[in-house]
C-alpha cells in the first residue's frame, strides 16, 4: 500500500509543512490535500508504506481532470522525464537519494494557479497489484 500521511527516508509532513510556510500560513488538509500560494514550491508526498527500493522500478505522476491525463512526471529504472507534458518541464524534480526508501515524491516549483487539481502517483507495474495514490492541490494568492 500506498502511505502518504508520512514520507519515509527523511522527507517528513513537517518538511513539507515547513517548506510552505515561508510566505503565509498554509496548511495541509486533514485527506490527501495541499494549499499553497502562487508561486511557491511545494512538495506532493508519495511513498510506498514497504519502504520498497524503487530506484529499478517505474512510477508515474500524473494530472487528473485532462484528457488524455498530462503526464507531471515518470520514472522508469533510472531515468525520468519521458513523455512530460511540456507545462511541467523544467519545474518538476524528485528525490534520487529517497528512491532506496521507496520515496516517490516529487517537487514542483513555482507553482501556478494553473496547477491546481487532482494529481495520482502510481506504480502500474508492481505486483501483486498496481499502487496507486491521489493528492489535492490548491493552488491560491494567499493561504488562510
Amino acid at each position: 500500500a500506498l502511505l502518504l500521511s508520512t514520507i519515509t527516508g527523511g522527507v517528513s509532513h513537517r518538511d513539507i509543512w515547513t517548506s510552505m510556510q515561508h510566505r503565509c500560513s498554509c496548511t495541509l488538509s486533514q485527506l490527501l490535500g495541499l494549499i499553497v500560494m502562487e508561486d511557491d514550491d511545494v512538495i506532493l508526498p508519495c511513498s510506498l508504506s514497504t519502504n520498497e527500493n524503487i530506484e529499478k522500478k517505474l512510477f508515474v505522476w500524473k494530472k487528473e481532470g485532462t484528457v488524455p491525463l498530462k503526464e507531471v512526471f515518470m520514472f522508469d529504472a533510472g531515468i525520468y522525464n519521458k513523455g512530460q507534458d511540456d507545462e511541467f518541464k523544467g519545474r518538476v524534480s524528485h528525490f534520487p537519494e529517497q528512491l532506496k526508501y521507496g520515496n516517490a515524491s516529487i517537487t514542483m516549483s513555482k507553482t501556478k494557479l494553473e496547477d491546481q487539481g487532482n494529481y495520482t502517483c502510481s506504480f502500474p507495474v508492481m505486483q501483486p497489484s498496481v499502487k496507486t495514490s491521489r493528492i489535492e492541490l490548491v493552488v491560491g494568492e494567499c493561504c488562510l
